[in-house]
């Protein structure tokens, strides 16, 4: 432990407290209470938070709250991968199946059919199964924080576990509030641009400005959303 850091050790770990209940409730608020409970979530937190202060060093130029705040949301995620009823196993299949389906998709040039995807990837009609028979222990919803929904079958069958369906899904939160935050005129590039899937000088006539200044507001807005996207962390979020 760095003793000349922090001197207070204890001290400095009750410190943290507030930081470990914020990102366990905030994390257990998007899982179903059926995958894991709030307490264990705290408890991954805690045993977290102790490791962040015995290694911390004022030189990793961050406070200690930002730093501590990426270990324990961390370890809340690996808790989550823990508590995962779908084996690695099945997961591997399934990611082997999407890319085969994908694959034959653009071979025959048409859905191909459950034969067509066993043969070509064995074994995921079963891990299909497995995933499906899962989501029954899945019936509360994935809720954000603007109220959308993500249900299990959104998680269960994909590629990805929950862990990372939530960490896919903070980062997407925080890119809707970087967009938001833009002005009037920026937001509406980005928009139209990626949502829209309008060219520049198209969004240029709408905005009645130059195609220079609409790449001007573009480039601009971009830098805006990457620079918050950069700070974000789970400490300040």
């Amino acid at each position: 432990m760095h003793a000349t850091v922090l001197a207070d050790r204890d001290a400095a770990i009750l410190s943290l407290a507030p930081l470990v209940r914020k990102l366990a409730r905030r994390v257990a608020s998007r899982v179903p209470s059926t995958v894991v409970d709030v307490d264990d979530l705290e408890s991954a937190g805690w045993m977290a938070v102790i490791r962040a202060v015995d290694v911390f060093d004022p030189s990793f130029g961050v406070p200690i709250e930002g730093y501590a705040g990426r270990v324990v949301l961390g370890a809340m995620y690996n808790e989550l991968r823990r508590v995962d009823p779908v084996s690695e196993r099945d997961r591997r299949t399934m990611r082997l199946g999407k890319r085969a389906i994908h694959e034959l998709q653009h071979e025959l040039g048409r859905e191909p059919s459950s034969a067509e995807i066993e043969a070509r990837c064995p074994g995921y009609r079963r891990a299909s199964g497995r995933c499906a028979r899962l989501e029954v222990s899945y019936d509360a919803a994935f809720r954000s924080a603007e109220g959308t929904v993500l249900r299990p079958v959104d998680v269960l069958p994909g590629s990805d576990d929950v862990a990372a369906t939530v960490i896919a899904h903070e980062e997407r939160v925080e890119l809707q509030a970087a967009i938001a935050a833009l002005d009037d005129r920026r937001r509406a590039v980005i928009s139209q641009h990626y949502f829209e899937r309008r060219k520049l000088n198209s969004v240029a006539q709408d905005l009645d400005v130059s195609p220079q200044r609409a790449s001007q507001l573009h480039r601009t807005a971009l830098e805006q959303v990457q620079t918050r996207m950069a700070a974000f962390t789970p400490a300040s979020a």
